[in-house]
């Protein structure tokens, strides 16, 4: 092969030609391709999260959605220097840098005297499973009592003070609940006179 060809006359131009669109596809392409891809998928573009502490549920929603973000309220707690209804935790937290459309999860102060229908606890739920389910519905207890019963572990009722509560009955979450749980030893019969103890019988 005669070099000279290359850098001169007819075929030199054709030679160059192939070499600069080689150079387009193999270098230039790929490039506008992740600048593109940058751009449309919004890369590198982050959102400062608001504060939204001490707000009420709505006011939270409507200040992420003004800032391209999704409230979600995920758990409700007790907690001092608080309004009920208000946010008192955020997650993310308030400063961090997140995309547009991130899910913001939010804690909500529970009211101070919030009553749910009772799940139908007794007898059909373990003590642990039972003390879940509780527990989210915002519930808290005293220590659990234990008493005769067939299945160890088995919750046989559920009382609040001096009262029994029953499924579908809107009872307060303000008081704490006592869990009457099975030792495994069958009896020939359950007694609520000999279940309650003195602690348990004062009103509430």
């Amino acid at each position: 092969m005669d070099f000279k060809n290359l850098f001169q006359g007819p075929k030199a131009r054709i030679f160059w030609i192939n070499i600069i669109c080689m150079i387009a596809v193999l270098v230039i392409a790929p490039t506008a391709t992740l600048y593109y891809l940058d751009f449309y998928t919004h890369h590198g573009e982050r959102i400062e999260v608001p504060s939204v502490d001490k707000m009420t549920v709505e006011d939270a929603k409507e200040t992420l959605a003004d800032y391209g973000l999704i409230a979600v309220v995920t758990d409700s707690v007790k907690k001092k220097g608080y309004v009920p209804g208000t946010i008192c935790l955020q997650t993310p937290r308030a400063g961090s840098e997140v995309k547009e459309g991130r899910t913001v999860y939010l804690t909500v102060i529970r009211s101070t005297d919030t009553t749910v229908p009772f799940p139908d606890i007794a007898g059909n739920y373990s003590v642990d499973e039972a003390r879940q389910i509780l527990h989210n519905l915002g519930f808290t207890f005293t220590p659990d009592k234990e008493v005769e019963g067939e299945y160890k572990g088995a919750v046989i009722s559920v009382y609040q003070g001096n009262k029994k509560l029953y499924a579908n009955q809107n009872v307060s979450t303000s008081y704490p609940i006592t869990l009457y749980v099975s030792t495994g030893y069958a009896a020939d019969t359950l007694d609520v006179g000999d279940i309650l103890d003195e602690d348990t019988v004062s009103e509430l």
